[in-house]
């Protein structure tokens, strides 16, 4: 299965991200927006969206939805807008069925619900793509699939999201995902977590992370975990790779720093492989824990990947290492951490 393509959904899935939305629109009084409903899947999502805004008295000629997903599959299923009675009926908001009509395959969404929305194929790795996209959503569901991306691509995609949101739109996640991003700043809204695009003050835009590293002046940084952090956090890729030739080959460091490269590109097992052998040189650095953790929580590999998770909580809270992550950003791994252990 392709990671990018979630397939646990139905329709009105966690109803209260619903109720927050339509409380959101009904209090500034918006009546023309595009949202993007990002790894949509089968299609229940945006449908689903689309079912509200109609009650809601919203015209789908003010109102557009975008829904994408990776999986040309599920994306002709959803252009057809036909399920299962069970799809139906399963659905955590009750009185939907008057929006079907029963043909010879099931339930066909109604053509007027259909208007609302824009199926496409988007793959959230490509990361050109997101220029033509730029500011154009007051809204975006991206909701239940990060749990499935290595945290670092996580960062990564979050600020390619961010420029897509316009100066006062919401990003939703889904209700048990929290992410620390320098992009965004969260909120709680009737126990939902929801992101806005964050602007960046002076300081922030001046801040110590080095900007202008060049081949001539990087050597002066080695060996700085804490750098390399800083630089794929804000997801300067080619300078964070630069660093690499700066730790020794047999330190933990530079085994980690090769892992999080063969992360960010893709090839998990390799990671894997240098995550090991970071762990087997330093077994109390927690970050190594932590994304070898990913790895295995994303191949469904439970069991090891809440081992690793245990030992990158332990190492963050008792050890040394905490000092090489921002404070926000600290809290929200050890958010992170506690939510995917379950304490």
């Amino acid at each position: 299965m392709n990671v990018e393509s979630v397939v646990e959904t139905r329709f009105f899935r966690e109803i209260k991200t619903f109720e927050v939305l339509r409380d959101l629109i009904k209090k500034h009084n918006i009546r023309k927006f595009e949202f993007w409903s990002g790894a949509c899947a089968t299609g229940e999502e945006p449908y689903s969206l689309a079912i509200m805004f109609y009650e809601m008295g919203l015209s789908n000629k003010n109102v557009k939805i975008l829904a994408t997903d990776i999986n040309p599959i599920f994306l002709d299923k959803a252009r057809r807008g036909i399920y299962t009675k069970q799809d139906v009926e399963k659905s955590e908001r009750g009185g939907i069925i008057k929006y079907f009509r029963e043909v010879e395959e099931g339930y066909e969404i109604d053509k007027d619900i259909k208007k609302y929305i824009e199926f496409r194929q988007f793959n959230l790795r490509d990361f050109d793509r997101y220029k033509a996209l730029r500011e154009k959503f007051e809204f975006i569901f991206l909701r239940n699939v990060f749990i499935y991306f290595p945290l670092i691509l996580v960062t990564k995609i979050l600020k390619y999201i961010s420029t897509t949101l316009n100066k006062k739109g919401y990003l939703f996640l889904g209700n048990k995902e929290v992410y620390y991003s320098d992009f965004f700043k969260r909120d709680i809204l009737n126990d939902v977590v929801v992101y806005r695009k964050k602007e960046k003050s002076i300081k922030e835009k001046n801040n110590f992370t080095p900007k202008n590293i060049t081949n001539s002046n990087l050597k002066r940084y080695e060996p700085n975990l804490s750098l390399f952090i800083n630089l794929i956090d804000k997801g300067k890729i080619k300078k964070a790779k630069q660093m690499l030739l700066f730790f020794n080959k047999n330190s933990f460091e530079y085994w980690f720093v090769n892992g999080v490269i063969e992360d960010i590109e893709n090839r998990g097992e390799e990671a894997k492989r240098c995550y090991l052998e970071s762990i087997s040189r330093n077994p109390e650095f927690p970050l190594s824990h932590l994304y070898l953790g990913n790895i295995y929580y994303s191949k469904f590999l439970y069991e090891n990947a809440y081992r690793e998770y245990v030992y990158a909580l332990e190492g963050i809270e008792n050890g040394e290492w905490a000092k090489l992550l921002p404070k926000d950003n600290l809290e929200f791994i050890k958010a992170f951490l506690k939510n995917r252990i379950g304490v």
